[in-house]
């Protein structure tokens, strides 16, 4: 009886990768992805092919990775790589972790391949540097990718959360103080509380009767906004920019004076941001 062979999806899985992407050319990169959970990073090998022992390992914080990995998914990614394209940006700005590593001469990012329907995934180790093209829209490939590595990372914060939730509990347990079992009731001091007459409770509800200060109104909240540009942005006196935007179907004035995005530049798509609407405007503290 002929032995079952693993799916390639199971292959991956045994040997601890999520994606081998393969160059036969000679000489082409290639790049296998591997979860090193345990020191909370995510593993890039690149190597040459036909070139055995040349190549490189970069090793990528998680967390970013996985929010990398959630706008795959959703295809936030492909719309702001497109937009920073159509604003003339050679390199990705967004999707760029530049000089990490102990001595700052790594680099990765992601940005368009110039076969439509690819996203390059790049990394740089000293003098070597690689480019791997992965698709995206044809056969959804790094998008497929991306959904496993959200749902491993999401096990691995909730197995975060119940560690951290049962060593404070152990915590709390071994340093709690003992409770006095006491009917008398005590003041701050230590001494027993002064019994309540009703005089004393008269006099403590006529403070609550006397005018006071009519309170001040609380400051406003910012909240999340997502919106589409409606133009390219003009600066205003104050020194900050303002651009129209359809929010929830009306066409609001957004001000912003931190770095424009690609998005933003470009006077089109869509852009995700906090901030508080007085009226027709929108303050924004910062993008998302």
């Amino acid at each position: 009886m002929a032995e079952n062979k693993l799916s390639k999806a199971r292959s991956l899985a045994k040997n601890g990768e999520l994606l081998r992407a393969w160059n036969i050319k000679e000489g082409g990169w290639n790049l296998t992805i591997s979860p090193a959970l345990m020191i909370d990073k995510v593993k890039f090998s690149f190597f040459l092919t036909g070139k055995q022992g040349q190549g490189f390992d970069l090793f990528v914080d998680a967390g970013q990775w996985y929010l990398w990995c959630k706008d795959l998914v959703d295809t936030t990614m492909l719309r702001v790589l497109s937009a920073e394209k159509q604003a003339g940006e050679r390199f990705a700005k967004y999707y760029n972790i530049p000089k990490f590593g102990t001595d700052g001469k790594n680099s990765f990012g992601m940005s368009l391949a110039d076969k439509p329907g690819h996203i390059v995934i790049n990394g740089k180790k000293d003098q070597s540097r690689a480019i791997v093209p992965i698709p995206i829209m044809s056969e959804d490939g790094l998008r497929i990718q991306a959904e496993k590595f959200v749902r491993i990372y999401e096990k691995h914060l909730e197995e975060i959360v119940a560690e951290t939730v049962e060593a404070s509990q152990k915590w709390f347990n071994d340093h709690s103080p003992q409770v006095e079992e006491d009917t008398e009731p005590k003041d701050a001091g230590g001494t027993t509380a002064p019994e309540t007459t009703p005089a004393a409770v008269e006099e403590v509800a006529a403070l609550f009767e006397q005018p006071s200060e009519p309170s001040k109104p609380a400051a406003p909240v910012p909240m999340p906004f997502v919106g589409i540009i409606q133009g390219a942005p003009v600066s205003v006196a104050d020194g900050t920019s303002v651009f129209k935007a359809m929010i929830d179907g009306e066409i609001v004035g957004v001000q912003y004076s931190c770095e424009p995005t690609a998005a933003i530049l470009a006077g089109t798509g869509e852009f995700k941001c906090t901030g508080v609407k007085e009226g027709k405007l929108l303050k924004v503290t910062f993008f998302m």
